[in-house]
């Protein structure tokens, strides 16, 4: 981006590109684009497909006690008895 120039490069692409990016990403990061402008509050609605992953959906505690569970469990077979 040059100075002095206040619009950005990926700004100027066409909405299909941009969708095109979007469809890689999950449904929250999308969405979390949809603040950035006016033009892009509307781009996680043409989106043509919804990547939603269970991990996102499980509440933060849920999360923790997973991922603590999981490093009991996987410690546990290196534990010589």
């Amino acid at each position: 981006m040059q100075k002095g120039n206040p619009d950005d490069r990926i700004s100027s692409l066409p909405n299909g590109i941009l969708v095109n990016i979007l469809d890689r990403l999950d449904v929250c990061a999308a969405a979390r684009t949809s603040v950035l402008s006016r033009r892009w509050s509307q781009l996680p609605a043409m989106l043509s497909r919804l990547t939603i992953s269970a991990w996102d959906l499980l509440p933060s505690e849920n999360k923790t006690s997973f991922c603590n569970a999981e490093l009991v469990r996987t410690t546990a077979a290196a534990v010589a008895k």
